[in-house]
């Protein structure tokens, strides 16, 4: 089986990342933040992933966080699957989860593919059934 073109380009990405890190002989407990050469939110994310697939803008909605947490929760205990997501999977959403910019990222930045590059490799692959 052949393994799909995307995967080796970001796994060569990560071990790009990997690489520095041990040249720099900078690790010290530490977690890192490499993604791309963009920081974007995850609203963002989800608005270019569906401008891509859908070729138009995505309609958003704005709901309040705690009214949605309870009523999720309270389905999640006694409705478990009625909704289509768990509170869980929205706090995802609504917490800050950006990544935070660290010298590894500014120093892998230069040469990484950025978000909607791989989204448009994603969909090409996708469609080509590589």
């Amino acid at each position: 089986a052949r393994q799909p073109l995307l995967a080796k380009e970001l796994v060569n990405d990560v071990a790009d990342a990997l690489l520095a890190i041990l040249q720099e002989r900078r690790f010290h407990n530490e977690s890192f933040d490499v993604g791309g050469p963009e920081i974007v939110s995850m609203e963002e994310f989800l608005r270019r992933v569906h401008r891509l697939y859908y070729e138009r803008e995505a309609r958003t909605i704005h709901l309040p966080w705690k009214p949605m947490a309870s009523l999720l929760a309270f389905t999640d205990r006694y409705a478990p699957g009625l909704m289509p997501l768990n509170a869980g999977q929205l706090c995802a959403l609504i917490q800050d989860g950006t990544a935070a910019p660290n010298w590894l990222w500014e120093k892998c930045r230069p040469q990484m593919k950025d978000l909607d590059t791989v989204l448009r490799m994603l969909t090409r692959e996708g469609a080509d059934g590589k």
